[in-house]
């Protein structure tokens, strides 16, 4: 769009310049902050997730010791007296302007009381795997929360990182060039009018 050539204008043009620069400037900060944690947290995920296999292992072969040595029916058994509902709530955390959910939840590992086990009557296997698997759960809870976040942040640094490329690529170069218009048309106006200026005081001079 055609913007007339003024002193205003220019000025305008200028503010809007330096404020889109400046505005790059911040994007670009934030944006490598948010990378900086979004690889934080991917390492945590890596580790974790690495962490989580060696429970499922774990796990599965306590299982499988408690069935072999006190069959598939008193595991079964134990499982269901051990059974409770997981309490799992949401709240919002504030990252760089960034609304990113994060799971709570309550410890998951219990003592043997606690499942409805007693250790004198519960064989020792299926106190280990409950415990395990109890910790499983928790561990996935956490992952789970890490992962919701990450996700979260590589949508903001996809965002941040459009808006720059608007400014970069769109925004600032049309700017430039706007401003770059006006200032050659101002100054062919000021060229013009000292011409004028000239002539006129020739002409003055002539007829005195």
């Amino acid at each position: 769009m055609s913007v007339p050539a003024t002193r205003m204008n220019l000025l305008v043009h200028r503010g809007r310049l330096s404020l889109a620069r400046d505005g790059v400037e911040l994007l670009k900060s934030k944006r490598e902050a948010l990378i900086k944690d979004f690889f934080r947290i991917v390492d945590t995920i890596v580790h974790s997730r690495d962490e989580m296999a060696r429970d499922v292992q774990r796990s599965m072969i306590l299982a499988g010791l408690a069935k072999a040595f006190s069959g598939a029916h008193m595991v079964r058994a134990a499982s269901l007296s051990a059974r409770e509902d997981i309490s799992i709530r949401t709240r919002e955390m504030n990252i760089w302007g960034i609304r990113i959910p994060e799971v709570e939840f309550q410890a998951m590992r219990r003592t043997p009381d606690a499942r409805g086990m007693l250790p004198v009557d519960t064989p020792s296997y299926i106190l280990e795997a409950a415990e395990s698997y109890e910790q499983l759960l928790e561990r996935l809870l956490r992952v789970a929360s890490h992962e919701i976040r990450l996700k979260r942040l590589g949508e903001e640094i996809r965002k941040v990182s459009r808006r720059i490329n608007a400014l970069e690529q769109s925004l600032i170069p049309s700017l430039t060039r706007q401003i770059r218009m006006m200032l050659e048309t101002l100054q062919e106006r000021e060229r013009e009018d000292i011409y004028r200026l000239k002539h006129i005081k020739n002409r003055m001079g002539r007829k005195a």
